[in-house]
């Protein structure tokens, strides 16, 4: 299945040759045989055992329980209720098209073949549930659905206890940004890099301050464990390092230069995640940590994705969507190669 995956990520090249429908068809058929009949590993495997337990322990995160005991109150089979919930995850998922206009199908081809999505659905359904909702909060509030996002937004605590940290994030970060973008704006050659050495500072500063409030966060069960250490999974510096070569190769076609106001929130936005998670990646106590915060990245950058495609900046996105083919942790949730 890993190969299946990085086949339906290097067919990304047929947007570059206006095969775009093509491709979009592809995609979607690629990630079907994926989702049918690929094994349960990992996380995947824990989660069945949760639907036949009926969320036993996990009243801290109520929606979450609720939606598994509301399930299973139709559905007897484990598993087939594991297939219910994760089908609810991919509707979600898919109603970010409703905010696009045009080429629909491709960024709908394109959400379901992101990173985050791959890991949501077939590993980490909580969080991957959690940080969906904030991205579809967050396009909300972009649109001007201010009140609606808020609620949304609020709901995804009820999914994972990391919740909060995210959305303070974004609310911080967002601020920064609004604060910062009119400014830059206003001049005539805007490069985005002033926003990254802010976002950068801010990392270092998120860093140093990360072990002060470690304790009160959902992520203290996870300081120094390191899973890396005997199997596949791949070091956290090492996919730090990875992605941010993906970054600056997707900024440098951009030429740094500003899009619009919501392109370039989420560019800001995704930069800043990264480099916090780069800084972490400097400590092996954070090793897990910093994975789980870089899952948040892949979500921030499918909503980028979808933005850029609608501003048919389909270079830029083909640049995003091939480096997934190097995702080593989609390749290890499907199976390995």
């Amino acid at each position: 299945m890993a190969y299946l995956y990085i086949i339906q990520q290097i067919s990304s090249v047929l947007v570059l040759l206006r095969f775009r429908s093509l491709y979009a068809l592809l995609s979607i058929v690629f990630f079907a045989i994926i989702f049918i009949f690929k094994n349960d590993t990992y996380d995947l495997v824990s989660y069945t055992a949760i639907f036949a337990s009926n969320a036993s322990g996990y009243d801290k995160e109520p929606l979450f329980a609720s939606f598994v005991r509301g399930i299973n109150a139709f559905v007897a089979d484990p598993r087939g209720a594991l297939y219910v919930y994760q089908v609810l995850l991919l509707v979600l998922v898919s109603s970010i098209i409703i905010f696009f206009k045009n080429d629909r199908l491709l960024i709908l081809s394109v959400l379901l073949s992101s990173v985050a999505v791959m890991l949501a659905v077939n590993n980490n359904l909580r969080q991957g549930t959690a940080s969906i909702l904030i991205l579809v909060a967050l396009l909300l509030y972009l649109k001007g659905y201010k009140k609606t996002s808020i609620l949304l937004g609020l709901s995804a605590t009820g999914f994972h206890l990391s919740t909060p940290f995210f959305l303070a994030t974004i609310v911080g970060l967002g601020k920064i940004f609004k604060s910062m973008h009119p400014v830059y704006f206003s001049r005539k050659r805007l490069l985005m890099i002033r926003f990254y050495i802010v976002g950068f500072f801010l990392a270092i500063l998120a860093g140093s301050l990360f072990t002060l409030i470690l304790d009160y966060s959902r992520y203290f069960n996870y300081s120094g464990v390191i899973m890396t250490q005997g199997n596949e999974r791949t070091p956290l510096a090492l996919k730090v390092w990875l992605v941010f070569f993906a970054l600056v190769v997707s900024e440098f076609i951009l030429k740094l230069r500003s899009i619009d106001h919501d392109v370039d929130l989420l560019r800001f936005l995704r930069f800043s995640i990264l480099s916090l998670v780069g800084v972490l990646s400097f400590s092996p106590n954070f090793d897990e940590i910093g994975s789980r915060i870089l899952y948040f990245y892949f979500v921030l950058e499918m909503g980028l994705l979808a933005l850029l495609i609608s501003r048919r900046l389909y270079t830029t996105a083909f640049v995003i969507i091939l480096s997934y083919a190097f995702a080593t942790n989609v390749w290890n949730i499907l199976g390995g190669l």
